[in-house]
């Protein structure tokens, strides 16, 4: 893991740090393998803001190196940050932080898991394999909502506050490019890759977000009963 890239995301309004904002980590390509830089913008759509969106490459070939340390917390009833990027086999934590007992879950298809009652001070553990949105929540308390987009690379960041992005050291070839938000299906076009930074730049244009993650079930597919905590 050396050739770096940041990635982080936000949930709905609000600005939220993707969990370990720490730089993204592409294999780097052997020194007989031409790379070029993809640059470009995320635009907001009216009235929105770009501040929610992750940008991320999907096609052949490219590197997958799972993450290290990655871990989503359960504190004030609340999962902190409530969203995380990752790429295909990394396993996150979900320590307890909370005086009360959690019973986190998905029933996201692939990702699916349910981690079982657990108290303050414990933590267990999920790998995402399957790339895609998932959707994570508690069994006890139905306000506790968080979001994992798992990429089958590791070519993906989040823009800056003016919308701009690099990708460097993409092989070259022809890939999808995405952006994508909690809030909205991912925006996709086709990219081509050359030797050396693109000419031109890469716009990206979000839709308008959408309140995608409203009501939920429990567990077993079934309405929260009368009494479940908030």
């Amino acid at each position: 893991m050396k050739s770096p890239l940041v990635h982080a995301a936000s949930l709905l309004v609000a600005t939220y740090a993707v969990a370990g904002a720490q730089p993204a980590t592409p294999a780097k390509a052997a020194a007989t393998v031409a790379t070029g830089t993809i640059t470009g913008k995320v635009k907001a759509a009216k009235g929105g803001t770009t501040a929610n969106s992750v940008v991320y490459l999907t096609g052949k070939g490219l590197p997958l190196t799972p993450l290290k340390e990655k871990a989503i917390r359960q504190k004030g009833k609340q999962f902190s940050p409530p969203v995380m990027v990752v790429t295909g086999g990394t396993a996150v934590d979900f320590p307890n932080d909370d005086r009360v007992m959690h019973n986190v879950f998905s029933l996201s298809s692939g990702n699916a898991f349910d981690l079982g009652h657990y108290k303050k001070g414990d933590s267990r553990q999920a790998t995402f394999s399957k790339a895609g949105v998932v959707d994570i929540y508690c069994n006890i308390h139905p306000n506790m909502v968080a979001t994992v987009l798992v990429v089958d690379n590791d070519f993906f960041v989040a823009p800056a506050a003016d919308g701009s992005f690099s990708l460097p050291n993409v092989p070259i070839g022809t890939y999808e490019i995405n952006v994508w938000t909690p809030n909205t299906k991912p925006v996709t076009q086709q990219i081509k890759v050359t030797a050396g930074k693109q000419k031109g730049s890469v716009d990206l244009q979000l839709p308008a977000q959408t309140e995608r993650l409203g009501d939920h079930t429990d567990k077993q597919g079934k309405p929260y009963g009368p009494g479940i905590s908030k």
